[in-house]
């Protein structure tokens, strides 16, 4: 049995790159201080950084 990943898509992959390029944090698209900057980035109903994910 083969197990699937998702592929992420082209706009997650060009803030991962401006992760390097932006001198931001690793995965910085999960951490509070860059989550309203990410769903401008990706469109929010494309974003998976929802506000229930960042709060708390």
């Amino acid at each position: 049995m083969r197990h699937f990943e998702p592929v992420p898509e082209p706009r997650q992959i060009a803030w991962a790159v401006g992760n390097i390029n932006g001198n931001r944090p690793a995965l910085s698209r999960w951490r509070p201080d860059y989550a309203g900057v990410f769903a401008a980035h990706v469109g929010a109903e494309n974003c998976p950084t929802s506000a229930s994910a960042t709060e708390g």
